[in-house]
């Protein structure tokens, strides 16, 4: 119980601290289309807020599920890894390793499937990035998510500590990418971390405007599977403080609309999406 609750204040505070900086300190956006949104708009906060209890009520579900498919999978000895003896260590690796690599695959299926695309969508409609972000998401993208992880969870055979660690790894390090806060590390050092995690300019990027940075950067920890997919894109400075944040004006005008994003699954796509 002490380590539980130690663990949720450190998570809460971690999340206390990349929302200050990252007003303080904000790095994609600050000049772009939507930088006058940086200022905290009472209708956004309000949405964001909304949307973040309804997804945190449900995403409740999704580490509960996956480390009780992780563990059911165990206990009946289901799931490929299962029929391998290997080291309690190996297991635990592999299950956070290969947990990143379902999330990284299930982003990337969210928006290239249609119908998924269609509750992802309320995800990339802020047209502000900041921590607040993180946790806005359409409770039909957070059910499907938590389908999808868990059944894959349960296939694969994942360890269930492994699994528990994973999201204990993405609670603090979802706000941390979804942050936008201008990091100041030596060239040398953020080079060989981009080579081994998701920097948060790598994600800034993925909330563009334009669809093709939008469909590009879908890793959530480990930068490996876009890097393997082709699917890793980078931009300089300058481009990222001119970014665009959101979907484009066909989105903007109802994103800080919690009713219009609780209903945007079923409305028409909006568009045409800049695509350069």
């Amino acid at each position: 119980m002490a380590g539980s609750t130690w663990l949720m204040a450190s998570a809460w505070g971690w999340f206390a601290l990349l929302a200050i900086g990252g007003q303080l300190w904000p790095l994609a956006g600050t000049r772009g289309e939507t930088a006058d949104a940086r200022s905290i708009e009472p209708a956004r906060v309000i949405t964001n807020i909304g949307l973040s209890i309804a997804d945190m009520a449900i995403g409740l579900l999704v580490p509960v599920s996956t480390i009780l498919a992780a563990w059911l999978g165990q206990a009946g000895n289901f799931g490929l890894l299962h029929q391998f003896s290997l080291p309690q260590w190996a297991q635990i690796a592999l299950a956070i390793v290969l947990s990143d690599l379902l999330v990284w695959a299930v982003h990337l299926l969210a928006h290239h499937w249609p119908a998924y695309w269609r509750v992802h969508r309320v995800h990339h409609c802020d047209t502000v990035l900041d921590v607040l972000t993180s946790y806005r998401q359409h409770p039909g993208a957070t059910l499907l998510t938590a389908s999808l992880l868990a059944a894959a969870t349960v296939g694969l055979g994942l360890d269930p500590i492994g699994v528990f660690a994973y999201q204990a790894l993405i609670a603090f390090h979802q706000p941390l990418h979804h942050s936008n806060l201008d990091w100041r590390l030596p060239p040398w050092l953020t080079a060989a971390l981009g080579w081994i995690f998701v920097r948060p300019s790598q994600h800034a990027l993925h909330h563009s405007a334009l669809e093709c940075e939008t469909n590009s950067n879908f890793g959530q920890v480990f930068s490996i599977w876009d890097r393997l997919a082709g699917t890793l894109r980078k931009a300089d400075e300058a481009h990222l403080r001119t970014l665009s944040i959101g979907l484009g004006a066909g989105y903007d005008r109802l994103a800080s609309r919690i009713g219009s994003q609780l209903t945007l699954p079923f409305a028409p796509l909006a568009g045409p999406r800049r695509e350069q």
